[in-house]
């Protein structure tokens, strides 16, 4: 940032000092450089807070992505529970009515 304001200053005084009508200069030509380098040092601060921002992302994204794997495990493990349950409900279910004698009347 520091390298920016400093690139800002020498444009601007070397600006005022090519702002005549005089062929090109020495001074103009570096001026007109300074700010053309300026642009490319604002495209490479763009590009680096675009990299920071993507790794965060990315670091935000494999921490989802693995918690959502960590709940699809337990969401099967509950699925197999349950059906174990199911399955030995309906056992317990068939066998108490086959165990069933009805009163007799009499």
């Amino acid at each position: 940032m520091k390298k920016t304001t400093v690139m800002v200053l020498m444009v601007a005084l070397l600006g005022t000092a090519g702002c005549t009508s005089k062929p090109s200069t020495f001074g103009s030509r570096v001026a007109a450089e300074g700010e053309s380098r300026m642009g490319l040092a604002q495209q490479w601060e763009k590009g680096s807070k675009d990299v920071a921002a993507g790794n965060d992302l990315v670091k935000r994204g494999k921490r989802r992505v693995a918690e959502g794997k960590s709940e699809i495990s337990k969401g099967e493990s509950e699925i197999s529970r349950g059906e174990k349950l199911i399955k030995r409900g309906r056992a317990e279910m068939k066998d108490a009515e086959k165990r069933y004698e009805p009163k007799k009347e009499g």
